[in-house]
């Protein structure tokens, strides 16, 4: 493209003196210096207020849409900052998770000893407002109604089948309702084969293996636990030798209840089934390990590591059959989730004192097996199926020392001694 430039040329018709007077006039133009206007400078632009600019400009050309953006956008701003503050303010616990009251004495028998009147606070960070714990003294059926009700329905439809003699019910949440092959009532294809070794090792038709069901509903807290055994899953029919708890884990990480409410509620139930079948043996699992750090709460943002507290929980628990061993038994299951051997409460204490540290966190522990459990506590197939390995052979074992008791008892053995001599005799008029 040519650009062409035209001088103008002056008209013919013009009369001398106006021809003159115009040339005058051009040249005087062309020689005139022009004062350009001078440039303001600009100052520099912030983030923020280019972000503004950039908002109103969209407001002004969707004005129909502007409230609502800009509505929306205030909000989302509202949230950044509060959320960057409570980072910032964000702090660990430096306390060990400890237990004020010595729960290892409250007598299985009396029900006026489990109650929460004493409990010294019910959250796990202290107070009583700053958590969704439920009381696990009082049943309460669970939050999710359709797949919940569901769950228990099955559930109470297994308990009242006639299953003839039963040696153990497996009481539970999440980890306990994989063995039937399900979560929250739904039949997945991913605990097939768990289901199949659970059936295998309890549900054998082989009258000389052992017959165990399982009763557990995903995401259930020992309040939801209680309800269900009120509600059709303990059934006068159903009388097994064993019955094995497993419960806790939802109360702690997600109602963020406190170590105390934890053992309440699980004693609770204990007592509870101890009171309909005074003949049973209550087993009481250890909690599961987790190694899950929470972060946030009701009213403030935390990050706490939940394996002390885990701790603390399984070693009451444990002091507490220990003492009352008649009639419970404490099964720890958790060094099958960890590729070295733990230390006691006791002992992490003892090293705590010694190293002048005020807490525990993750790294005072070994690794947990990735390929059994996840860090937050999730047993992987592979998991459940070598954790109901070791359930099988401690269940047999406590079914064989109750026989030997029953047979002592009874007068078929000589000696209590005998219980410990793998070749007892028998007396001469009594034979099994």
């Amino acid at each position: 493209m040519q650009f062409v430039t035209i001088i103008p040329q002056p008209d013919s018709t013009m009369s001398g003196n106006n021809s003159t007077t115009m040339e005058m006039e051009m040249k005087s133009l062309y020689e005139k210096k022009i004062e350009y206007p001078q440039i303001p400078q600009m100052r520099p632009v912030g983030v923020f207020e280019n972000m503004y600019q950039l908002i109103m400009a969209y407001a002004s050309y969707y004005q129909h849409i502007t409230g609502a953006v800009l509505v929306t956008l205030l909000i989302l701003g509202v949230i950044l900052v509060l959320n960057l503050i409570a980072v910032i303010s964000t702090k660990t616990p430096v306390a060990f998770s400890s237990i004020t009251h010595d729960y290892t004495d409250v007598k299985y028998y009396s029900k006026f000893d489990l109650l929460l009147k004493d409990v010294d606070h019910w959250c796990l960070l202290g107070g009583n407002d700053d958590c969704t714990c439920d009381d696990p003294t009082m049943p309460l059926p669970g939050y999710n109604h359709h797949n919940w009700t569901k769950a228990w329905k099955k559930n109470r439809e297994i308990a009242r089948k006639d299953h003839g003699h039963v040696d153990v019910v497996f009481l539970g949440d999440q980890a306990i309702e994989a063995w039937n092959g399900r979560l929250s009532g739904i039949q997945l294809k991913s605990l097939k084969q768990v289901s199949k070794v659970f059936n295998d090792k309890f549900n054998n038709k082989n009258e000389t293996e052992l017959q165990g069901i399982a009763l557990g509903i995903a995401g259930d807290t020992i309040a939801n636990l209680y309800w269900r055994l009120m509600h059709g899953e303990m059934p006068e029919q159903l009388d097994p030798s064993v019955w094995w708890i497993t419960i806790g884990g939802n109360d702690l990480a997600f109602g963020q209840c406190s170590e105390e409410v934890v053992i309440l509620g699980i004693l609770r139930i204990a007592e509870l089934i101890l009171d309909r079948r005074p003949s049973a043996t209550i087993v009481i699992n250890s909690l599961l390990p987790s190694r899950t750090q929470l972060k946030t709460m009701k009213k403030r943002r935390i990050k706490l590591d939940l394996w002390s507290s885990i701790q603390a929980i399984n070693d009451q628990l444990k002091k507490f059959c220990e003492k009352n061993n008649v009639k419970y038994k404490f099964f720890d299951s958790t060094e099958i989730f960890f590729t070295k051997k733990l230390k006691s409460v006791d002992e992490l204490k003892e090293e705590m004192k010694k190293k002048g540290k005020k807490s525990l966190t993750n790294k005072d522990t070994p690794s947990m097996k990735i390929e059994l459990i996840t860090n937050d506590g999730k047993l992987t197939p592979k998991g459940h199926i070598a954790w109901l390995n070791v359930l099988n052979s401690e269940l047999q074992r406590i079914l064989t020392d109750e026989l030997y008791i029953r047979w002592y008892e009874e007068g078929i053995m000589n000696d209590i001694d005998d219980l410990f001599d793998d070749s007892f005799t028998f007396t001469d008029d009594a034979q099994p």
